[in-house]
């Protein structure tokens, strides 16, 4: 059973800026969403960055242990950067986006690490969450204005 919506006149207008007003409305509170939480979640990525490689480095070091090889201190965790969030701009589309982070170091910026990264993230409008999925590139985040 197929239903055809035949609207003239006053209700097509209706209907056309009701769906303008909701695809408006989505836009802007996605931004604001990301000016809270996902930034927070941002940093979240960001401040425990050395903790994700060092589980890889301790996986090696508990197999390595058992084959005797000594424990050095590269086994370790790496220490805390501490940095600051300057700006984050983004592009995307449908809670689908791509941000560029530029940082500050207050101690200078340690090698390896940019001063400009970009990352791609998720928006979940049912929940209301940001989600960081991955660090990504600069492509990335300008192919991102493509729909």
């Amino acid at each position: 059973m197929r239903r055809e919506w035949n609207l003239k006149g006053l209700a097509a207008g209706a209907a056309a800026v009701l769906a303008v007003a909701v695809l408006a409305l989505q836009f802007v509170f996605s931004g604001r969403a990301l000016e809270r939480q996902g930034i927070e979640r941002i940093e979240h990525w960001l401040r425990y960055e050395p903790h994700r490689v060092s589980v890889g480095k301790t996986i090696d070091v508990l197999s390595g242990q058992w084959s005797g090889r000594p424990v050095s201190e590269e086994d370790h965790p790496a220490p805390e950067i501490p940095f600051e969030i300057v700006s984050v701009d983004r592009h995307g589309w449908n809670g689908d986006f791509v941000v560029r982070v530029k940082l500050r170091y207050p101690q200078g910026a340690p090698p390896g690490k940019p001063a400009v990264r970009y990352f791609r993230i998720r928006y979940s409008p049912v929940t209301n969450t940001w989600k960081v999925v991955a660090e990504t590139s600069v492509l990335s985040y300008y192919l991102a204005l493509l729909p």
